[in-house]
């Protein structure tokens, strides 16, 4: 019977998602909504311009801003499996998942006396209060395997900037 009910409910939520999306769509034709070229995107801050390649990423990027907040990794499960960017994860290399930094955004990482640079190129952490997700690599460098989860700086490098 749960098995009944589960697919009754997805069902449900998939038809209420459907209703909405033509709800939206009628009304966009209504209003006379205009098209908007979202394949690239350019702010400018100051005499510099950032570009995001697309809508998912947040703008503007503030370069060599420095955050403070907890930082956790990838087991080495998810070592070789599809990220979010389309890259398989390396759970060997030096790369992270960030919330909403663009693909491809450098940032180091402090923890300690210690400090890398890691590539963000997944999504991620979805755990309460965590900024960042480490592969297994970047957190062996860190001495982090042990803790699991600690505080650390998280500064953004100036590699995004096209112009």
């Amino acid at each position: 019977m749960a098995l009944k009910t589960k697919i009754v409910r997805s069902f449900h939520h998939w038809i209420s998602v459907h209703k909405l999306l033509i709800s939206i769509m009628f009304l966009s034709t209504i209003v006379g909504a205009t098209e908007i070229d979202t394949t690239k995107i350019e702010t400018k801050v100051s005499d510099k311009v950032y570009v995001n390649e697309s809508m998912n990423d947040t703008l503007p990027i503030v370069v060599n801003k420095t955050i403070k907040g907890k930082v956790t990794y990838y087991g080495k499960l998810y070592h070789n499996r599809l990220t979010s960017s389309g890259e398989r994860h390396n759970a060997y290399g030096y790369v992270a998942a960030h919330k909403t930094l663009p693909f491809g955004t450098m940032v180091k990482v402090t923890l300690g006396t210690k400090s890398i640079v890691v590539k963000i190129n997944d999504r991620g952490p979805f755990g309460k209060g965590i900024i960042l997700d480490l592969s297994y690599q970047a957190a062996k460098e860190l001495n982090l395997l042990g803790k699991g989860i600690s505080m650390a700086l998280i500064e953004i490098l100036p590699n995004i900037i096209k112009k």
